[in-house]
């Protein structure tokens, strides 16, 4: 730069000095000409207002009003006030339609600017790199849904984009690192609000994977299932990451600092600048390969755990955002997201919050890369890797950075079917996915099917579970009777709700699903949800391993878990025969075994939620045991009572006796007794018939069914005494024919596990809004332009 020039550039820095004496308007001169100094792109003029407006707000609203506002995208008006305030320092150029950017009026005023020395407005370019750093960080933290409205150029400022794309870059160049307060703080405040808004905008992806998906009848069913849940199953990491890091809130710029501290204490590498190694690239086609993979893995032994696992999440998250983008874009998701969404803005959004993942990942080897480092996860060149035509429509959806948007004329973009036939979709076994494809092919032959023109999966007519007769099965059969509820109307209302309070809160650390809190019905659903979430193979495997362990404790403990006497059929048999024996026999129990006999039950009920799936099953099982054991005693007590009430002077004389000898016992027992028949079998036989006449015969089946059995084998005990011997074998058998009954039909009606993946995906996205702070969710409205 020769001396006229330099002349030339001084008298304008000192025209612009004496234009304004203010020291706050000639702080925004500074600022500007920061901006146009370290820019990694020409900036718009409207882009290059915005920045400044927002580098003197600290109203996240007002900042985000300014990067929404299409008042504030005009680029003809952002230009004249810009030329007004720098004068000729700045030249404007027009390109395209209406699309005017802004620059230095000469290149060299960059070097010029931040290498000599002029006065109040002299900067240097580590400072600029670091006051646009913080407005990048600014933006990111509060745009994060307004992506899906990139496209739209003349609604959403293209800072929103240079932003998510250049923050990383700037702050690395700004020298500045998180060990600074303000940066770090910076970054905390960024990665909590971009969580929260990534969180948001997945639990709408969740509700669209999860909601009715409607396809043409001629494409493969069975591909199409196998999308839609793996979409589902790609959904659930970043989802439970994000959950994470916004319940726990905690400052990740410590620990990231702390990593990067220790790799330049380490001295690894021995060179840490300069170009970039290239055992450090990646150049896998894999969506879920990272620059990092090679580096974590050599120098994972120099962090702690917690840093470790920080480092691990955050790259995680990358690497599900971006795998979740390419199977998002699968025929029939496609076209859902289509009719869901004006553009493709969901792919902004999961490619743009990837990379920002990705760059908090890498932030403690930024030295040895010589600065933030991506992955090319979606340039994928070998056309035989399946996820070549996913990556290519991806890359061809998104807005890059300085880009014009593409036009979204769908029907010039081919469509990716949902995935090979011949190949089973992750997570699904081969033998599974055959049998799949061998049902749906069986049920689409069948004449009614062949009519229909369209197929729609998580169909809300089939989805809201039809009413069945078992949900009304009484659960005082299954619930032990509690006598002191009786004597709630004598505990005052203050003791009473203090009581309450603290047994809900202590409630609700257990699942509700469980027998003690609600119906023995209501359980099978997310029971058979958590048992086929795995497959139908290790389902069958817990469930064999359960009816073992039940057979095992029947064997063992015949006692343990089940009513207060565990003999039922034998001693319905002696109630028939001797009922004085009978009252005598069962009465003579000693009080501290009646009442652990009473008590297990209930405690069971409480832990049981909290065990294994393997062990709540065989708990299930026991439940089971002890309705059908509460049910036959107290039609034994009752039964062996009119006995001895009907027949002869002698009989009476027995039960007086009875009763004179075991008079502690019978208040018990006899509640135990009227609460089972008047609470328990009678609603049941009322409720079956109801149900029957209304066309759900199946409580009244199961109840005559087992009723039948009881008689047959009272009534022909002698033709059937081996058998009954060994009848815990029967029992065994019994409970794997019925559950691998089950399974079958579960297999047939829903081969690829859609329904069950499907209710799991919900309870996800009820977690993830349960984890939302306040407020949180209403920012769900972006992605639909409001």
């Amino acid at each position: 730069m020769d001396n006229d020039d330099i002349a030339s550039f001084q008298d304008e820095l000192a025209h612009l000095t004496a234009a304004y004496p203010d020291p706050e308007e000639l702080s925004l001169v500074r600022s500007a000409l920061m901006w146009l100094s370290v820019t990694r792109r020409p900036l718009r003029a409207h882009e290059l207002l915005v920045a400044l407006r927002i580098e003197d707000s600290k109203d996240a609203t007002l900042i985000e009003r300014l990067l929404t506002d299409g008042r504030n995208t005009d680029d003809g008006k952002a230009a004249t006030y810009l030329e007004g305030v720098l004068g000729h320092v700045v030249a404007t150029t027009r390109v395209g339609d209406g699309e005017i950017r802004v620059a230095l009026r000469d290149a060299r005023m960059r070097g010029y600017l931040t290498e000599l020395d002029h006065g109040r407005l002299a900067f240097s370019t580590a400072e600029a790199h670091l006051v646009v750093t913080g407005v990048c960080m600014v933006v990111c933290s509060v745009s994060g849904l307004h992506l899906a409205q990139v496209h739209d150029g003349e609604r959403v400022s293209g800072l929103v984009l240079y932003a998510w794309s250049h923050w990383a870059g700037h702050l690395h160049l700004s020298g500045c690192t998180l060990g600074n307060d303000a940066a770090a703080d910076l970054t905390d405040s960024m990665v909590f609000r971009v969580s929260v808004d990534l969180l948001v905008f997945l639990g709408a992806l969740n509700y669209v994977v999860t909601g009715p998906i409607t396809f043409p009848a001629e494409l493969d069913r069975a591909s199409c299932v196998g999308a839609v849940r793996h979409a589902q199953d790609a959904l659930q990491g970043p989802m439970t990451l994000l959950t994470a890091i916004v319940s726990h809130g905690a400052k990740y710029s410590q620990n990231l600092q702390a990593c990067r501290r220790m790799l330049e204490l380490s001295r690894y590498p021995a060179r840490r600048s300069g170009p970039r190694s290239n055992k450090y690239t990646a150049t896998s086609s894999q969506a879920g390969v990272l620059v990092i993979d090679k580096l974590m893995a050599d120098t994972a032994h120099l962090f702690g755990e917690m840093d470790k696992r920080i480092i691990q999440d955050f790259a995680d998250l990358a690497r599900g955002l971006r795998v979740l983008s390419l199977v998002l874009v699968r025929t029939p998701l496609y076209d859902e997201l289509l009719r869901e969404y004006d553009s493709w803005s969901p792919l902004d959004v999961l490619v743009n919050g990837a990379n920002w993942a990705e760059n908090i990942a890498s932030y403690p080897f930024w030295d040895i890369l010589s600065g933030p480092a991506l992955s090319q996860a979606l340039h994928i060149t070998d056309r035989g890797d399946p996820n070549f035509h996913p990556a290519d429509l991806v890359r061809h959806k998104i807005r890059n950075d300085g880009h014009r948007s593409h036009q979204q004329d769908e029907s010039s973009v081919r469509r990716v079917p949902a995935s090979e036939p011949t190949r089973p979709p992750p997570g699904i076994s081969r033998a599974r996915w055959t049998a799949a494809r061998a049902i749906y092919a069986l049920g689409d032959s069948l004449p009614w099917t062949k009519r229909r023109t369209t197929i729609t999966l998580n169909d809300p007519h089939f989805l809201v579970r039809r009413t069945s007769s078992f949900a009304s099965f009484p659960p005082q059969l299954h619930r032990p009777s509690n006598p002191l509820r009786h004597l709630r109307p004598l505990i005052p209302p203050a003791m009473a709700d203090l009581y309450n309070q603290h047994l809900t809160t202590f409630l609700a650390r257990f699942n509700t699903t469980s027998p003690l809190t609600a119906p023995l019905t209501t359980a099978y659903h997310p029971l058979k949800t958590t048992l086929l979430s795995q497959g139908y193979r290790p389902a069958l495997l817990t469930l064999s391993t359960a009816i073992l362990l039940h057979h095992l404790r029947r064997l063992l403990l015949p006692s343990f878990a089940v009513y207060i006497w565990h003999t039922p059929l034998s001693s319905l048999r002696i109630a028939l025969s001797n009922p004085d024996y009978f009252l005598t026999s069962h009465l003579c129990l000693s009080w501290p075994h009646l009442i652990l006999a009473y008590l297990q039950k209930p405690l069971l009920d409480l832990v049981a939620p909290h065990l294994h799936p393997i062990l709540y099953l065989t708990h299930l099982f026991a439940t089971l045991e002890y309705t059908f054991s509460r049910s036959i005693y107290a039609t034994a007590f009752s039964f062996a009572t009119y006995r001895l009430l009907t027949r002869s002077r002698n009989h009476r004389l027995a039960l007086l006796h009875v009763i004179a000898t075991h008079w502690t016992k019978i208040p018990p027992v006899a509640y135990q007794t009227y609460r089972t028949i008047v609470h328990g079998l009678a609603p049941l036989m009322v409720r079956s018939i109801t149900h029957t006449l209304e066309g759900q015969p199946g409580l009244l089946v199961l109840a005559m069914s087992v009723m039948s059995g009881v008689t047959v084998l009272l009534k022909y005990r002698s033709t059937f005494f081996i058998a009954m011997e060994i009848s815990d074998m029967f029992v065994a058998m019994g409970l794997f024919v019925i559950g691998s009954v089950l399974l079958g039909r579960e297999l047939v009606m829903d081969p690829l596990g859609l329904v069950a993946s499907t209710e799991e995906a919900r309870r996800r996205g009820v977690r993830a809004r349960s984890a939302l702070p306040p407020g949180a969710s209403d920012r769900g409205r972006i992605l639909r332009g409001r």
